[in-house]
């Protein structure tokens, strides 16, 4: 897993570079995922559960402040 240096231009969008509004919250990372289908679910399944946490993460946050 490589995980990628913030910068201020990484989550833009090319054609009219507005910013995305979670910049400063996220984190993007790169990695190699393998050819081998049991692997790619198990991969998957891990990411939505990951998504999925930090949406209930968030949500909670929010409702704090």
């Amino acid at each position: 897993m490589l995980l990628l240096p913030r910068h201020r231009d990484i989550l833009t969008l090319p054609h009219n570079d507005i910013q995305h509004p979670m910049r400063k919250k996220l984190q993007l990372i790169g990695t190699v995922v393998s050819g081998n289908p049991l692997l790619i679910e198990a991969f998957h399944r891990r990411l939505r559960k990951a998504s999925s946490t930090a949406v209930v993460d968030q949500a909670q946050e929010s409702s704090i402040h």
